[in-house]
């Protein structure tokens, strides 16, 4: 048997089980319940808020605080015990820029364990960046990107 006879008998067989089974369904019954009819739900009036959740606070330790409230001294001329800590927590900054980049400025690309740090001083938020090892810079208090944060043990 040729080779183009053997593919036309194969479809044929093929066409002729599909149709055999397609036959043996039984034909819908007008005596089917019917599908049960699902009504929307009355909508609240207004959708409530997401829960905002408080800043971290207290995971800086105490020789780092001192050296931003130092600086936040200088930078504002002001008291820094008038200074109220809004964020102080442990964070993985996304490379060396510290979540603060500036144009024109080299920085590592390897992820940098640090701390965010933000005061709030007559109604303006100062936010310091810092690394682990104590560097620290002040930066513009828009930020593009939050930073992760870092692990914690509480987890």
């Amino acid at each position: 048997m040729p080779r183009g006879s053997r593919i036309v008998s194969a479809l044929m067989s093929a066409m002729a089980l599909t149709s055999a089974c397609a036959a043996d369904q039984p034909p819908s019954r007008a005596t089917d319940p019917a599908p049960p009819t699902i009504t929307p739900s009355q909508l609240p009036e207004r959708v409530p808020e997401p829960e905002q959740q408080p800043p971290v606070v207290g995971e800086v330790p105490a020789d780092l605080m001192a050296k931003l409230r130092a600086d936040l001294a200088k930078q504002a001329g002001a008291e820094a015990s008038d200074a109220r800590v809004i964020r102080a927590e442990s964070v993985i900054w996304p490379d060396g820029g510290l979540g603060c980049r500036r144009a024109g400025e080299i920085y590592t690309q390897a992820t940098e364990p640090g701390y965010w740090v933000e005061f709030e001083l007559a109604t303006r938020v100062y936010s310091y960046h810092a690394t682990s090892k104590g560097l620290f810079k002040l930066c513009p208090t828009a930020r593009v990107q939050p930073p992760r944060a870092a692990p914690s043990d509480r987890e």
